[in-house]
């Protein structure tokens, strides 16, 4: 009997022993199954990044394209408005320099003006005291008058002259 229950005592041992591996393989059966979750879960994860990562690569290769057509563009731009800028100046130039010989033309045409006026003022001068003269002449001709004559004509030569000197002095 002692053999029996120890027997029985030996089995309900290895049945609570068996019931504990029992449950360690369930535990373990579990976390298997918890495992092979997670590592399905992991490989979405990656599945995932990957997928994201190629997305963000493409986009940023298809950012980087427009980013170097933008460039070539900007670039284009910007030749032409080098070229604009050099015609611009070419233009300003040639126009400099045609006014420059406008210049010189109007301060031609300003001298012979005012050598123009120059001599009217003398044709009108000479005519003018021609007139006086021949005015003094008639006035004076009577015997009364005679003797005023040379001191009409020194003040009109002396008038004369300061006109003449001021006309020379303005040209």
């Amino acid at each position: 009997m002692d053999n029996l229950k120890s027997k029985a005592e030996d089995i309900g041992n290895m049945a609570g022993i068996s019931i504990d591996k029992q449950q360690l393989l369930e535990g373990q059966s579990t976390a298997l199954e918890e495992l092979n979750s997670l590592t399905e879960f992991q490989s979405k994860a990656l599945e995932e990044s990957r997928k994201t990562r190629q997305y963000f690569a493409e986009y940023g290769h298809r950012q980087h394209e427009e980013l170097i057509q933008r460039q070539q563009q900007i670039q284009g731009f910007h030749d032409r408005l080098m070229e604009n800028s050099r015609e611009i100046l070419s233009s300003q130039e040639s126009f400099e320099s045609k006014q420059a010989s406008m210049f010189v033309v109007f301060d031609r045409i300003f001298a012979l003006q005012n050598t123009l006026l120059l001599e009217s003022r003398m044709i009108k001068a000479f005519f003018v005291y021609s007139i006086l003269i021949f005015v003094i002449f008639m006035l004076t001709s009577t015997k009364q008058t005679y003797n005023i004559r040379p001191f009409l004509y020194i003040d009109l030569y002396v008038i004369l002259f300061v006109e003449v000197l001021i006309i020379r002095l303005t040209k």
